[in-house]
Order: structure tokens, then sequence, then C-alpha cells
């Protein structure tokens, strides 16, 4: 036999081994691929059904058991983040400051992994201001204004009925 048909034998004989590799740890690890899979599915219907509906403690409650499951397989920035404004929702209808140390210690991982992020940095400045840390707030309050500036939004006064100011986040126009 040529040299050239043993090549060709241990090449086809090496990629199907290869292929029946895959397919044996894909069934090993079925179930566990299905438990994340669900994991993730219910993290996400749930925070979904939260940010509709926040007057049900018992959901939060559950969300947190959930998130904390999630977060062992995931670690997205945004989720981090929705996950812990979700928590400060929770401590502003009911009080709950255990949810705003799972707040805080979400958003900090969040932060880390997107720092100049304007969703997380508002939602770091609401979890310090709403556990009374409000010079640290400050600084991701101004940081937010920051992003805004740099990304064509600007700051609008106006008096509502009572007379008090009110700022609006308002995109500028640009005009060509």
């Amino acid at each position: 036999m040529k040299t050239s048909n043993y090549i060709l034998i241990s090449f086809l004989s090496f990629i199907a081994f290869t292929l029946i590799g895959w397919h044996i740890d894909s069934k090993l690890h079925e179930e566990e691929y299905d438990y994340i899979k669900k994991v993730r599915s219910d993290f996400y219907s749930t925070r979904t059904w939260l940010q509709n509906n926040t007057q049900t403690p018992e959901k939060g409650k559950e969300f947190i058991k959930q998130a904390e499951e999630y977060f062992k397989y995931y670690n997205g920035s945004f989720d981090y983040a929705s996950a812990a404004s979700l928590q400060n929702h929770q401590f502003i209808m009911f009080k709950d400051t255990s949810s705003l140390e799972l707040a805080k210690k979400w958003i900090d991982k969040a932060y880390k992994l997107k720092p100049d992020n304007r969703y997380i940095n508002e939602t770091y400045a609401i979890t310090l201001q709403n556990l009374g840390l409000n010079e640290e707030a400050k600084l991701y309050f101004d940081k937010v204004k920051r992003l805004d500036s740099l990304n064509g939004f600007k700051y609008v006064e106006y008096k509502d009925d009572k007379g008090e100011t009110i700022k609006v986040r308002k995109l500028i126009e640009v005009i060509d």
C-alpha cells in the first residue's frame, strides 16, 4: 500500500474518532446542558415577570434564588445590572434592606465588567443612594451625566405645575 493511503486512512480514522468522542461527550453532559438551559429560562422569565409586576414580595424572593443559581453559570453585565435594579425596586416597594445588599453585590460585578455603561452607572448610583451613601452615589450620577453628554444628550430644566424644577434628559438635535 502506498504511503498516501496510510495518511488518508489515518486522517479518516482521526475524524471518525473525534466525531464519536464529541457524540459521547454530548450524551454524558446532556442533563447538565438541559439544567443550565432551564436555569437561564427561569431567570429570564421571572425577571421579565417581576419587571411588569413589582407588587409581589414572594416572587422577588423566588427571583433571588433563581438569580443566585443563574450567576453560577453566566456573568453578563446587563444581567447583573438588571437583577440589581430589581432589588432596588424591591427595597423601594417593601423596605427590604437585604435586597440592597444583593443589589450592591450584583452591581459591583456588572461595573467591573462594563464600567462605562450608562445603565450600570445609573443603577450603581441608585443602589448607593438607597444604601444612604449619597456622596458616593453623586460620583456615579455625575458619570451618567458625563456619559450622556458624550452620547449627545443634555439635561433640560422645566417647571412643573407646582413650580418645582424637573430635569429631563433630551437628545441634542444635530444640524447638518
